[in-house]
């Protein structure tokens, strides 16, 4: 990994963190029992992954919990066969709102029933395989598959303007599912689809740069990132694991994102006594479009002093740039990239 020309005395490290982290077979109708039937109701709760505290405003976890939400739901009935052996569409729910009410749980109207086949051998499991994501009405989501779009269901994601009104965005899938097999709700498991960069970032220098500092102080003034991402993705609901992004190639690819850290500041640093700032982090789609790389430009400004005295042939300022996709374990949704950066060979 390289820095910019324009700061020869700046190395740096990347270390990463594991995040604390909605059809039918042609010419078969689901059919509830007789009367009304049985409701099919819902439960849903955020993985439980062991981290604790907030990556980046926004979030959807401890602090910004999935009840103060809603999540969309879509839904394919598949008849006598699996999901993965049909022809599908969102069919029997197409995007429905699932709200949380404090004495009721996670409610929706109209409510939906399972079917059982009546008429035919009901002894035979119906399938209804279900899809959710989270926020329902997140302004960053700008479109979603069409109800008579065959296949996976989908959603498009958007970064959004502003990073102070950046939104979290959660997916969860259950398939095959039967009246038989459940006995009480379906349970939405929801994991982050985004990836998180920035939430932590420290700078300090190693010990021979200290050292060679002798009786001088270096007094950080300046922080700022400029961020290079993925504009927009549509986020396929129907995943093997982790979440399935895939590009949309229009428009522009990507987009710039501006964070200030530290403006005018006097920060002294030293060995052991690093400057950190967080709760900064900024979503992005963990994915690369078009050979458009993601990339995070640090700029960094400091200033040596001997007592009060300015050093100016040592005060210095220059940018680090960081490409995301080198860190293969890290790029990946649910995973934070937290931004460390040494200062050395101040002479």
């Amino acid at each position: 990994m390289k820095t910019k020309d324009t700061l020869k005395t700046v190395g740096f490290t990347l270390s990463f963190l594991m995040l604390a982290a909605s059809c039918s077979q042609q010419g078969e109708e689901p059919v509830a029992t007789s009367g009304k039937g049985e409701v099919i109701s819902f439960a849903a709760s955020m993985k439980a992954d062991g981290e604790a505290g907030t990556r980046a405003v926004g979030e959807i976890g401890t602090t910004n919990p999935l009840t103060d939400h809603s999540f969309g739901v879509f839904a394919s009935y598949t008849g006598l066969h699996k999901y993965s052996d049909s022809n599908v569409s969102p069919d029997f729910m197409y995007n429905e709102q699932v709200t949380y009410d404090n004495s009721e749980g996670w409610t929706y109207s109209p409510v939906r029933y399972w079917p059982n086949g009546e008429g035919e051998d009901a002894t035979l499991p119906r399938y209804v395989s279900f899809f959710a994501y989270a926020p329902y009405n997140s302004p960053c989501i700008s479109d979603v598959s069409n109800a008579q779009e065959a296949g996976d269901p989908w959603i498009t994601y958007k970064l959004a303007a502003d990073v102070a009104n950046q939104e979290d965005l959660l997916y969860a899938m259950q398939l095959d599912q039967t009246k038989q097999a459940v006995s009480q709700n379906v349970m939405f498991e929801f994991n982050h689809a985004l990836a998180c960069v920035g939430d932590n970032v420290t700078i300090g220098m190693s010990q021979e740069t200290a050292t060679s500092l002798g009786s001088y102080t270096l007094i950080l003034t300046d922080v700022s990132i400029d961020y290079t991402l993925t504009s927009k993705a549509k986020l396929v609901l129907w995943n093997n694991g982790t979440a399935n992004w895939q590009p949309i190639l229009s428009e522009n690819a990507t987009v710039t994102r501006s964070v200030t850290l530290l403006s005018r500041g006097s920060e002294e640093i030293d060995y052991g006594t690093p400057w950190t700032d967080s709760g900064h982090g900024v979503f992005y789609i963990p994915l690369t479009v078009g050979g458009n790389l993601q990339k995070a430009e640090v700029h960094i400004a400091y200033e040596i002093y001997d007592g009060s005295t300015k050093i100016d042939e040592l005060s210095k300022s220059g940018t680090v740039t960081l490409v995301l996709s080198n860190y293969a374990t890290a790029y990946q949704p649910g995973k934070q990239l937290d931004i460390n950066i040494s200062l050395s060979n101040i002479d």
